[in-house]
């Protein structure tokens, strides 16, 4: 069991020894929390976080390719508009956390802000290890890469779209999953049927308690956070 460290500098290096062809390895950690993440040592000396570490019920998980040195630390962000007890916090901190996306300040989050269409293409980027330097080379980025038309950069995301998206950057994996049960079903746009379906099948988005899935409804940054998080969780890992 290691402790992760606050600051990397200060963490211990371990070394890992992979077999070939990859394996998941989870790493035991002391007061694991959503802001746990491992970073990968190059060899270079430089570090980089690994966006698709989970955390279990003991520990991190993470997917190596190859033997590897890592750290653990706690990469948690503190904003001051998300409470403790805030329905969204666990995810906040574990995208944050992973720097898949950041607080529009460093003191806040604006967890029920809208989650612009650009905002979503750097979102993506940087989860496919991209680092555009502004958001006209993540929409270029996100056209090259078929996952949005780029057009309405500044409209704020719908739920449909979001997972459209999510689902398009996952290689549009087929899904036959049914969704007739929620009441407003027959109101998702066709070219988010199947993408919808997917996300509900494998526990990204799910419905509400009134038995609406509201496909049209905006997707605030605090409903992208969560995705994200159950995407990793349910889907990569």
């Amino acid at each position: 069991e290691v402790e992760a460290a606050d600051d990397a500098g200060e963490a211990v290096e371990i070394e890992v020894d992979v077999p070939t062809g990859g394996a998941k390895v989870e790493i035991p950690v002391e007061d694991v929390t959503p802001g746990t993440v491992v970073v990968i040592v190059n060899k270079d000396g430089t570090e980089e976080i690994v966006k698709t570490c989970t955390m279990t019920e003991n520990g991190v998980v993470v997917t190596l390719e190859k033997d590897a040195t890592i750290k653990v630390i706690d990469n948690s962000k503190d904003f001051g508009d998300v409470a403790d007890s805030f329905w969204a916090g666990d995810s906040i901190d574990f995208v944050t956390a992973r720097e898949i996306f950041g607080g529009t300040s460093a003191t806040t989050f604006t967890p029920d802000g809208s989650m612009t269409r650009q905002a979503m293409w750097m979102v993506l980027a940087r989860m496919s290890g991209e680092d555009p330097t502004n958001m006209a080379a993540a929409r270029t980025l996100a056209m090259v890469m078929g996952i949005s038309d780029g057009s309405d950069p500044s409209a704020a995301v719908t739920r449909q779209q979001f997972v459209t998206m999510l689902w398009r950057w996952h290689g549009a994996p087929e899904s036959d999953h049914s969704v007739d049960h929620h009441t407003d079903a027959h109101t998702i746009s066709n070219y988010a049927d199947e993408s919808v379906a997917w996300a509900v099948e494998h526990g990204i988005k799910g419905g509400y308690d009134d038995g609406t899935l509201k496909p049209h409804g905006t997707a605030t940054r605090a409903h992208v956070a969560t995705f994200i998080q159950r995407f990793y969780e349910n889907v990569l890992q």
